[in-house]
């Protein structure tokens, strides 16, 4: 997902969807004039026919139950960018990290390329036998220089920026990949894992907290939402605490539907926390607390689960389980 479409960085848009070969363009996401929660939900008539061509093939061989989970890199991925001879160079992070290869493991770590799907249980080729995995790769390197000297803004912030305004069409994907789901018996019931690291932490709160925000009912179909060093305000993670503790009440949510969101935090992102805490722009006002009513319900109902919580200043504080 690139933001606004057009030329970045002089890579021109890849061509326009070919459902036989399975890849291309499907839509452009432009920048909204006002903000993101102002634009409609985006869905698009070719994702939903590219996904219910793609997605059946890929799961002939899954059991009933079979785990399925979106990926979503962090900063410094161009998902644009065309694919190179080594994984270990690559910008794109479907090259980079969504990847099933196996190389070596410090070589991996030492370029950031170690591949998520064959660590996360899934094989390659096995048509849906240990689950189905879904990458989500978004804009997130507006490099430097070209940042700083045609926009007048450090990189981070603007992959900040990125972030936020990837979110939508994040729901958008998330909501046409359930409706296919749905018409797959063996998968059908199964919830839709999210896997994220990094400054896609800040993609994934939003887009959770816009699926609250508006009662979307693909939020009832997510399960675990697994961020990896997570690179988020904490008034942000509050704001998507609360909107999700009060759906689940809304609804009227059971045990076993919604969201449980786990913050993985470790050493190993202390740069990129210093950084998020420092260049990432501001909450402009602090998140609206719970009221007494919604803050009492948090406490005692069941179905609304638990609450965990991060002392990093840029972490997602306010974990929320709403079911499973």
């Amino acid at each position: 997902m690139v933001p606004g479409g057009g030329k970045l960085d002089g890579v021109l848009d890849p061509e326009p969807f070919d459902l036989d070969r399975g890849s291309g363009a499907i839509a452009t996401f432009a920048h909204p004039t006002q903000s993101v929660e102002q634009a409609p939900p985006h869905q698009s008539a070719i994702l939903d026919q590219a996904l219910a061509n793609l997605i059946p093939p890929l799961v002939a061989k899954a059991k009933a139950g079979a785990p399925i989970a979106v990926l979503v890199n962090g900063f410094m991925f161009r998902p644009q960018e065309a694919l190179v001879e080594s994984y270990h160079d690559a910008d794109n992070p479907h090259q980079r990290i969504f990847h099933f290869l196996a190389g070596n493991p410090s070589n991996e770590t030492r370029h950031h390329s170690t591949g998520w799907p064959a660590h996360l249980g899934f094989a390659a080729d096995d048509q849906g036998g240990g689950g189905l995995v879904v990458p989500f790769g978004w804009y997130s390197w507006p490099g430097f220089l070209p940042t700083l000297l045609n926009e007048g803004r450090l990189h981070y912030r603007a992959a900040y920026g990125y972030a936020d305004e990837s979110s939508w069409p994040f729901v958008a994907a998330l909501d046409a990949l359930a409706r296919v789901i749905a018409g797959i018996p063996k998968i059908k019931a199964t919830p839709i894992d999210i896997v994220c690291h990094s400054l896609g932490s800040a993609l994934v709160i939003r887009a959770l907290s816009r699926m609250a925000k508006y009662n979307l009912p693909v939020l009832g179909r997510i399960g675990r939402v697994i961020i990896m060093g997570g690179s988020e305000y904490t008034s942000e993670a509050r704001l998507t605490n609360g909107r999700l503790l009060a759906t689940a009440n809304t609804n009227g949510w059971d045990v076993g539907t919604g969201p449980m969101v786990y913050n993985l935090g470790s050493r190993e992102n202390s740069v990129l926390d210093l950084m998020a805490e420092n260049l990432a722009p501001r909450p402009s006002a602090p998140a609206p607390r719970l009221s007494a009513t919604m803050a009492s319900k948090r406490r005692s109902a069941s179905r609304a689960g638990s609450i965990c919580s991060s002392t990093a200043a840029n972490s997602p504080s306010g974990c929320s389980r709403t079911g499973r």
